[in-house]
């Protein structure tokens, strides 16, 4: 878009025409297609905005290439400067494309844009006004580096462009946010499928030959320099071809490719490598106390002590009450004890009678105590998944 208008009527009569001129010059590598569009009309973007009253309904427009034949309106039909903010008439969806694959290097051309006010509209369009300007550049790529600067002095910028060093993609497992950069501000939209080599520009609007597409900038802004587009409810671990899209003039990326994260897992840690040190360092007090509460209820309570009947040994006097004395050779030597019986009497002192045996006690704790373990660790496995999942 030039720095210098290209017309600047403030009275403009029926009968009269206005003539301007735009050079473009290609100092990429490679050639460019060149094509041109209106911007800033009344009601832009919107064509259907426009003022009934605004004179670009009675202003008719040609382009050329100077020394040329006529590209738009004039010997290719007859075009009102309305039906060029309307796109009446393009070769291209966004834009009309005047000259295809000016060689790069240097290659350059003129255009003139002829502006005619119809001598028959008579009165009916005194003090009507319009105001427009023209954007006219390379159309935008799929590939190819970026323009050289332009040289000293007067000159147009590029059209709309897409930095592809700009484009990045930030998964989850069911959504990525893609962000990229343009030269002017512009729309915002995404095109993506699940394989590659969708698009297809024949196919226009929206999807451009791609399954899915999400139009909208996440700033909610309508245009803008820096984009971002979020797309959600994808599928983990899929692989997305996607390219973006962007509407000053129109400008689409190459296609790009991301793949979302697969489902999160938990965590295992095989037992063997729980030392009998950590067992114990992780079982707190109120796990203990918890496991001599459990003891204590299934032990049985202790039958009531049955009074040994009187022992009268042979040829004593049995007494009402008092002492019976017994013959020192009669009486019956102590019991001795096997160790595992002294034990199993330490444990069943401290925990209290849970057997028949003192091994029956030794088995029921260290089951207890596995118990415990193993609740500890399910305690610790679903921790970690809920701090992963949060």
């Amino acid at each position: 878009m030039s720095q210098t208008p290209l017309f600047t009527e403030a009275n403009f009569l029926p009968g009269q025409k206005a003539t301007g001129t735009a050079r473009v010059t290609n100092n990429t590598f490679q050639p460019q297609d060149i094509a041109v569009e209106a911007i800033n009309y009344p009601g832009f973007p919107n064509p259907n905005n426009v003022p009934t009253g605004d004179l670009s309904r009675a202003l008719s427009i040609i382009i050329r290439e100077k020394g040329g034949s006529d590209l738009y309106g004039g010997t290719t039909g007859e075009k009102t400067l309305f039906d060029f903010y309307k796109k009446v008439g393009f070769n291209s969806i966004y834009e009309h494309v005047l000259t295809y694959n000016l060689p790069g290097y240097g290659g350059t051309t003129t255009y003139e844009f002829v502006i005619n006010f119809p001598s028959e509209k008579e009165n009916k369009w005194q003090a009507a006004t319009t105001t427009f300007d023209i954007l006219i550049g390379f159309q935008g790529k799929e590939d190819g580096p970026p323009p050289l600067p332009p040289p000293a002095g007067p000159g147009l910028p590029p059209g709309l462009t897409i930095s592809e060093e700009s484009v990045r993609a930030t998964t989850t497992e069911t959504s990525v946010t893609i962000t990229w950069i343009t030269n002017y501000f512009s729309t915002s939209q995404v095109i993506y499928a699940t394989s590659s080599g969708k698009f297809n520009l024949a196919e226009g609007p929206p999807r451009y030959g791609y399954s899915f597409y999400k139009e909208g900038d996440d700033s909610g802004q309508k245009k803008v320099k820096d984009h971002s587009v979020t797309l959600t409810g994808l599928t983990p671990d899929t692989k997305y071809y996607y390219r973006t899209v962007s509407h000053a003039s129109l400008a689409v990326s190459r296609e790009h490719r991301f793949t979302t994260l697969g489902e999160k897992t938990e965590e295992e840690i095989p037992l063997k490598e729980i030392g009998v040190s950590e067992i114990i360092r992780k079982i707190p007090e109120r796990i203990t106390k918890e496991v001599k509460r459990i003891i204590e209820r299934i032990t049985p309570p202790p039958a009531e002590a049955e009074k040994p009947e009187e022992f009268v040994p042979e040829g004593a006097a049995p007494v009402e009450e008092g002492i019976v004395t017994v013959p020192l050779e009669e009486r019956a030597p102590p019991k001795e004890r096997a160790p595992e019986e002294r034990l199993g009497s330490l444990l069943l002192a401290s925990l209290g009678k849970i057997g028949e045996t003192a091994w029956m006690a030794i088995i029921v704790v260290f089951c207890i105590i596995g118990l415990v373990v193993i609740g500890i660790r399910e305690r610790e496995l679903a921790q970690k998944k809920k701090k992963k999942l949060s």
